[in-house]
């Protein structure tokens, strides 16, 4: 009688046993599956659980964006970007178009005709378009506000392209400013930043980008590079998730 309460009492611990075990397995199920445990192993990624993989995807950005820093010009952009992801830190943005917005600036006209015999030369943008090699060293996810979490992707950017451009002359012309139009072409220009990516979901996400297109345009008859920084927001959705 004793050994069968012994062996029934194995039996009955046995059970249990098997059951938290089954337990603990659907809940590491629930919370890590293993198809998506597989899927970051083959992909080699770091951050787990993540809302959006890069590897192999496009990404198409809407941006908007503004010169903050130049006295001479106003210049303003809207454009897009096309990228190719080739893995989480690498990439080709295939294709970065801007259409520029441009005019003198009120303190430029001012200074020019408050000097009768004041002339400036100054290149604006018209348009542009570049290829660049994309770098993320940086991503992840970080927990705000309690349970909320946000992805961010940091990258740098470089590259080159063509930019359309207009030499302008403003000189005093009975006390006022007049504008003239010089030149009118294509020159080369080399473009490198950084950029903050912050994802909503798996089809979306917010784009901040800082860049400087350094343009070799021609003023006073001869062709110079000009730093153009310009500061760019705007709304990325990743192909074929989207």
């Amino acid at each position: 009688m004793v050994k069968l309460t012994i062996v029934k009492n194995k039996l009955i611990s046995l059970l249990a046993f098997s059951s938290l075990l089954s337990f603990s397995v659907w809940g590491v199920s629930e919370v890590k599956p293993e198809n998506q445990r597989e899927f970051e192993k083959a992909s080699s990624s770091v951050v787990r659980n993540k809302i959006y993989y890069k590897p192999g995807k496009f990404e198409l950005a809407a941006t908007a964006g503004l010169m903050p820093y130049d006295d001479v010009n106003d210049h303003y952009f809207v454009g897009g970007k096309l990228t190719w992801h080739l893995g989480d830190h690498w990439g080709w943005e295939i294709l970065d178009a801007q259409k520029a917005f441009s005019s003198v600036t009120s303190w430029t006209n001012n200074l020019i005709a408050s000097n009768s015999s004041a002339k400036l030369q100054t290149a604006q943008l018209r348009y542009l378009g570049t290829s660049n090699i994309i770098f993320s060293p940086l991503y992840g996810k970080i927990r705000v506000f309690g349970s909320s979490l946000v992805y961010f992707d940091t990258y740098l950017v470089a590259g080159a392209g063509l930019a359309g451009t207009e030499t302008l002359q403003i000189s005093n012309s009975g006390g006022s400013a007049v504008t003239s139009s010089l030149r009118t072409g294509l020159d080369p220009v080399v473009d490198f930043g950084l950029g903050f990516k912050f994802f909503l979901n798996q089809s979306m996400g917010l784009v901040l980008d800082l860049r400087d297109y350094l343009v070799f345009s021609e003023t006073y008859g001869k062709k110079s590079p000009k730093s153009n920084y310009s500061v760019f927001v705007g709304v990325n959705f990743f192909i074929p998730s989207f």
